[in-house]
């Protein structure tokens, strides 16, 4: 979703292994240091709450606005729905019919590949899907594997 011009900050820059991490780890190969940097929020500024809202707001908004659709970030109409009371919401409502909610997910991989992402996905609709309901919308969780598998609702979205 994040073209390469657009991942300025994701990864350290410049980096020689072995490579020091602020948290104190040391990676000595690239499948270390990548797989430290995505994990650890102190290799880098770019937090891992702001790789996920870059691929929702600066990647499939812009996008979905760019077919003429109408897009909420972060909606707060939900709000009364959530039966736990807490101040919940998804990241983003189209405004088509029915309204569509989704709330973006990344994780890593399990051992095979769409595992993660496909229980990722659950736990997204656990936690949004009654409350999306309940005013007459649909909700989509958007569950990403950090190396590019998408579960089947966000190949749905899409």
């Amino acid at each position: 979703l994040l073209l390469p011009g657009d991942c300025h900050g994701i990864l350290p820059e410049n980096t020689v292994l072995p490579a020091r991490c602020n948290c104190g780890a040391i990676a000595t190969s690239d499948e270390e240091f990548m797989d430290h940097a995505f994990r650890c929020d102190m290799f880098t500024g770019f937090t891992h709450t702001h790789r996920h809202n870059e691929v929702y707001q600066n990647a499939i908004v812009p996008v979905v606005r760019s077919y003429g659709i109408d897009a909420t970030v972060e909606p707060t109409f939900y709000k009364a729905h959530y039966a736990n009371g807490k101040a919940q919401r998804p990241d983003v409502t189209f405004r088509i019919q029915p309204q569509l909610a989704i709330d973006v997910t990344i994780v890593f991989p399990a051992i095979t590949v769409g595992v993660a992402a496909a229980v990722a996905a659950k736990e997204k609709i656990e936690k949004h899907r009654e409350a999306v309901q309940a005013i007459g919308h649909q909700f989509e969780p958007f569950a990403l594997e950090i190396q590019g598998h998408m579960s089947e609702s966000a190949i749905r979205v899409v």
